[in-house]
């Protein structure tokens, strides 16, 4: 178990990256918006499912 003093976040700034997690049923903790891109962040705890979905996503996203 990991202690909340070592909780790892991911930070996702891709639209498509956020809709697949919605998808797989993931909840992000906060958001926010970038001061210098203006880009909208969201913010997700990280955690064994994930990662696995976070691979599962690299190696099936299109190559744009």
């Amino acid at each position: 178990m990991v202690n909340n003093n070592e909780r790892k976040e991911f930070e996702c700034y891709s639209k498509k990256l956020y809709g697949f997690l919605v998808m797989k049923g993931f909840r992000y903790e906060r958001s926010f918006k970038h001061s210098q891109t203006g880009r909208i962040c969201w913010v997700y705890t990280m955690t064994d499912e994930l990662s696995s979905a976070l691979t599962e996503w690299r190696n099936n996203k299109p190559v744009a």
